[in-house]
């Protein structure tokens, strides 16, 4: 079935390329393609990020780096001007996509695919950057269309700052990418099966409304087939199909996990990346690590030089006018984890904190400690996380429940600096 099927794709990848040589015209409503770029203009030696948008007709769809049973990922062809390079593409994560008996994977009405460049060290201010992009694609509902687009930008030279009208974008971009890897991830064959077992101690079955892995490999699993979610108090399993048991067991399944995490908020779809290593791309790039022990937030506090919550300590510094970081968290919160590790533990957050003298307190709400119970409900939450910054005047702000990096260090902004103010943070 799975050789079958890669002879499909092959067929497929040549008629996709004969259609843009014979200048086949893709529907104009499946799928409409823009070039976006992250700054408003490109300064010499700065990396930046463009952004190829892909809006897909309801009922449509196109494809991730591992199409899954059928279809081809997309392909961007740069023409760059001279000295400059583009990186990979940084695929969001996919869902599974039933066609017939098949499964795809892959993206539905909107996806917007990230790539870094890189710029040569020196340009001349009077000469503007222009890039092009060629797009082909492969868009399938019952039926699939091969298609192509011919898309351009050109920008100033100037200061690489962010494009304000674009910010929203690449927001909700970086949002659907994976990031690194939460748990320990350990693979065993149990006959025409696979198992993954994430150690994932104390999370709690109704945390978890589904699972699913996608591996970068195609032949891998029989991708159509169920998998199989547990949960216990060892972690989160899944059980999959192998495409061929006669062939040797892997000794490791790169790819992707997605959890749909649930509690009092809703569902909130995570996604962690498992074998290749995940760069996260901004403006001011930053690599971060997930913590691998969520078993004891105070603990973990008190090593970091954070102090733990108490609304006694907290009432203290409020009257003293201090500014004060509140992070109330969970061991099985894994919103909470991914939060710590891409937007509080950075170092750029770390070191705004000290400058402005920011006490950083954390509520470890595992066992649903009353008084924390308390001050969740104060501000209308059921439950975990949630995150307050009292800038030392007035009722605290609160911030989103999914954090990134530039949320938190745009809300401290309202905290002025204090260099001979003490800060808990400070090393």
């Amino acid at each position: 079935m799975i050789r079958r099927l890669a002879l499909l794709i092959l067929a497929l990848a040549a008629s996709l390329s004969a259609a843009a040589a014979q200048g086949f015209r893709t529907p104009a409503d499946l799928v409409r393609a823009s070039l976006v770029a992250e700054p408003a203009a490109v300064a010499g030696a700065q990396p930046f990020t463009l952004a190829v948008r892909m809006q897909v007709k309801p009922g449509w769809h196109v494809y991730w780096r591992n199409p899954g049973d059928s279809g081809l990922p997309p392909e961007v062809t740069w023409t760059l001007p001279a000295g400059f390079s583009a990186g990979a593409i940084r695929w969001p994560a996919p869902e599974r996509i039933p066609i017939a008996t098949l499964m795809n994977y892959g993206y539905e009405g909107e996806v917007t695919l990230l790539v870094p460049v890189t710029p040569p060290p020196s340009l001349d201010p009077a000469d503007p950057v222009r890039i092009q992009a060629k797009l082909t694609y492969l868009v399938c509902e019952t039926e699939c269309v091969p298609g192509s687009a011919d898309l351009a930008l050109t920008l100033p030279v100037g200061k690489a700052e962010p494009d304000l009208a674009n910010a929203a974008l690449f927001a909700r971009a970086r949002a659907a990418l994976p990031v690194p890897a939460l748990w320990p991830l350990s693979l065993s064959s149990q006959g025409d099966t696979l198992r993954l077992d994430f150690a994932a101690a104390g999370l709690k079955p109704e945390a978890v409304r589904n699972a699913a892995y996608f591996p970068y490999a195609e032949t891998a699993i029989d991708n159509a087939a169920a998998q199989v979610m547990s949960v216990d108090g060892t972690g989160l399993h899944l059980t999959l199909a192998r495409s061929s048991p006669t062939d040797p067991v892997p000794a490791a399944l790169p790819g992707v996990l997605t959890v749909e995490e649930v509690d009092a908020a809703g569902t909130r779809r995570l996604a962690f990346a498992y074998g290749d290593e995940p760069v996260l791309i901004a403006v001011g790039a930053l690599a971060v690590t997930l913590p691998r022990d969520r078993a004891a937030p105070a603990a973990q506090a008190a090593a970091d030089g954070i102090e733990p919550f108490t609304q006694a300590r907290l009432d203290v510094l409020v009257d003293a006018h201090r500014p004060v970081f509140v992070d109330m968290t969970a061991a099985w919160c894994i919103t909470c984890a991914v939060n710590e590790a891409t937007s509080l533990n950075t170092k750029a957050v770390r070191a705004a904190m000290a400058e402005r003298g920011v006490t950083y307190m954390k509520g470890d709400w595992t066992n649903q400690n009353p008084e924390i119970t308390r001050l969740l409900e104060k501000h209308g939450r059921s439950g975990v996380p949630l995150y307050l910054l009292y800038t030392g005047t007035g009722e605290p702000q609160v911030l989103p429940q999914i954090l990134t990096e530039g949320t938190v260090l745009a809300a401290l902004e309202a905290v002025p600096a204090a260099s001979g103010r003490s800060a808990a943070l400070a090393r």
